[in-house]
């Protein structure tokens, strides 16, 4: 769709366990007629493809499934998504992610009203299994390049430009792990980056599942 200005990458492997509460809670965002979910789905199963595609058929514009029958690193999945998308935002998200409806309203405001900001990112909540509420909130510090190419401080509630990565480069598809902080790192010498704090927030399960996922954000024009 012409409208779509942010895309959100999710890079998924062995993910059936997670993907309907993860997918029942994508179709909440109020704002999703302005972004596009792009699924990387490495090895996809019958099953897998069934459920993407039973909510693909409900809001084609939104879901997008790419479909592989091999594995690769999530660094590799996360750059195919990249390159799938076309618009001017962009973030990634684990499937075992849990995020309020208005959860990217306030992230592209952020980037809307300050065109000098490349990355923007806020507090989020750490659970103890998928779709919990209630757990630790974790009050993410404000920008500094100092400790932002040292540490890791941005969770997953973020939002960034694509443009950075014409700056910064992409993921490396080398690594097994780490890829996120390696590529925020190169985000945080090469960009700017803003905290935002009204509805910034995601719940984010605190053990890892076995499987890769990122998501891309995508605003409609």
């Amino acid at each position: 769709s012409s409208d779509v200005c942010s895309s959100d990458l999710t890079s998924v492997y062995q993910g059936a366990k997670y993907l309907k509460k993860f997918l029942d809670n994508m179709m909440e965002l109020i704002n999703k007629d302005e972004c596009q979910l792009i699924l990387v789905v490495n090895e996809a199963t019958d099953d897998e493809k069934r459920l993407i595609d039973h909510y693909a058929s409900m809001d084609q514009d939104f879901i997008v499934p790419q479909y592989l029958d091999f594995r690769e690193t999530i660094g590799s999945s996360t750059n195919r998504g990249y390159q799938l998308a076309d618009t001017d935002y962009l973030a990634y998200t684990d499937v075992d992610d849990t995020r309020p409806a208005d959860a990217f309203v306030e992230l592209l405001q952020t980037l809307e009203k300050n065109p000098d900001v490349d990355f923007t990112y806020g507090n989020f909540l750490v659970v103890p299994e998928q779709g919990a509420t209630k757990g630790q909130m974790i009050e993410t510090i404000e920008f500094d390049p100092n400790e932002f190419t040292r540490s890791s401080h941005v969770g997953p509630g973020h939002c960034f430009r694509g443009s950075v990565l014409k700056r910064c480069g992409y993921w490396d598809e080398q690594l097994r792990s780490g890829g996120d902080f390696d590529f925020q790192i190169r985000a945080a010498i090469h960009g700017k980056f803003k905290k935002t704090y009204k509805n910034s927030r995601i719940l984010k399960w605190k053990t890892k599942p076995k499987m890769s996922t990122k998501m891309l954000w995508r605003k409609r024009r």
